[in-house]
């Protein structure tokens, strides 16, 4: 989908996943923003390691998407939850990479 992003980013988000979100998620993907003016700006793609079974009963699936990993900044925004596969997941960064 997208040009090779450097391994130290991918290590940051992990990082970022441990310290903020209590290492609850699985990092799948990064992926690098199309513009080279975004070329600090990536999207990420996880699974919730233990995603809630209430929420599963009534329909959510354990997959999550940020649109804003921002690497200058260390920080991740534009969380999208509840998704039911990887690919629906993509979809959301495909569109905003448009």
């Amino acid at each position: 989908m997208s040009a090779t992003v450097p391994m130290s980013v991918w290590n940051n988000v992990q990082k970022y996943f441990k310290e903020h979100l209590n290492d609850k998620y699985d990092l799948q993907d990064v992926i690098r923003y199309k513009s080279p003016l975004d070329s600090y700006l990536y999207m990420v793609i996880a699974r919730h390691k233990n995603y809630p079974e209430l929420k599963a009963s009534i329909g959510g699936e354990p997959w999550a998407v940020w649109t804003t990993w921002n690497e200058s900044t260390q920080s991740l925004n534009g969380g999208n939850y509840d998704i039911k596969t990887y690919e629906d997941a993509l979809r959301i960064s495909e569109a905003r990479r448009k």
